[in-house]
């Protein structure tokens, strides 16, 4: 596995336990919402964009044969636009309050799921950090992002 195979390996596993908010705020079930590149211009908000910040590798074997341990560290942005709301357990969430709800959302899923990241190769996860919230006035969208670690083993 390498970078890019963990960074497709993280979006299928966050497009299969993070709930889709647009479906939580009565929309129809979109194909996808999480992005491993641009979305298409017609994707619909909430959105995901998941792509690597930072990659380094070092081997930690000798031979021809040697190992690499690759430090993945990964940026996975939370886009929504203007006063969407979602209600999650009878709280209204909208703008800032979203992207901030979803940020936690999407480190909880990742640390409590992380056994089934772990079986698909991605060896280790530690969160780096978040933003705070900000508004992209052009797009009439908020946002924000987490960063995180991830570790590889490749030969």
């Amino acid at each position: 596995m390498d970078s890019i195979d963990a960074v497709n390996v993280i979006r299928d596993f966050m497009r299969e336990y993070v709930a889709d908010p647009y479906v939580t705020a009565g929309g129809k079930a979109r194909l996808s919402w999480i992005f491993t590149d641009d979305p298409f211009s017609s994707a619909t908000y909430p959105r995901i964009k998941i792509s690597i910040h930072n990659h380094t590798s070092r081997p930690i074997d000798i031979g021809p044969d040697y190992t690499n341990w690759e430090n993945v560290v990964v940026k996975i942005q939370f886009f929504t636009k203007q006063d969407f709301k979602v209600v999650l357990n009878n709280t209204i969430y909208t703008n800032e309050q979203l992207v901030s709800k979803y940020q936690n959302i999407i480190h909880d899923t990742l640390k409590s799921k992380f056994n089934e990241l772990y079986a698909s190769g991605v060896k280790a996860f530690k969160l780096i950090g978040m933003s705070t919230p900000s508004y992209e006035p052009n797009y009439q969208c908020h946002n924000g992002y987490i960063l995180c670690n991830f570790w590889l083993f490749r030969r």
